[in-house]
């Protein structure tokens, strides 16, 4: 190595350095492509989730939609169960209530007491009810002079 001249170095430094700068050139222009297939490929995926995100939000609005309408439907028929299910429960309480009444023992029919009439003069002893007026007892006159005050 000691053979080497000062030239023949600089020769060598300079074929590397050719050696390096076109690898380099060849680095950059490859990595450039990646970075262009990259970003039209994360363009596509952008636009292909963005498709699926909205198809998405159509199809659970469409399930909303219906799951609302399975709920009306269902509340109805709740209702609608509800209803039949009290009027049956009348309706067998009014036919059992009338099959009792009609099969209940009527009682025997007894004739009524009759009534009593009382006459006045049974409550109140006649002599109260005309009292002469002679019988009762009269004021005597007050001779006493009025009091004073003091």
């Amino acid at each position: 190595m000691s053979d080497l001249n000062r030239e023949e170095v600089k020769a060598r430094l300079e074929a590397a350095e050719a050696r390096i700068a076109t690898s380099v050139e060849a680095i950059r222009a490859d990595s450039a492509a990646l970075r262009a297939e990259m970003r039209s490929q994360g363009e596509r995926a952008q636009g292909s989730a963005d498709r699926f995100y909205a198809e998405a939000g159509k199809i659970l609005a469409e399930i909303h939609l219906a799951n609302e309408r399975q709920k009306v439907e269902i509340y109805g028929l709740g209702y609608k169960v509800i209803a039949w299910t009290l009027g049956t429960m009348l309706a067998i309480g009014g036919v059992s209530l009338s099959a009792y009444n009609a099969l209940k023992p009527k009682p025997q029919t007894t004739m009524p007491t009759p009534v009593q009439l009382i006459s006045p003069s049974q409550i109140i002893p006649p002599e109260m009810i005309l009292r002469p007026l002679e019988a009762q007892p009269a004021q005597q006159p007050d001779d006493r002079p009025p009091a004073t005050k003091p």
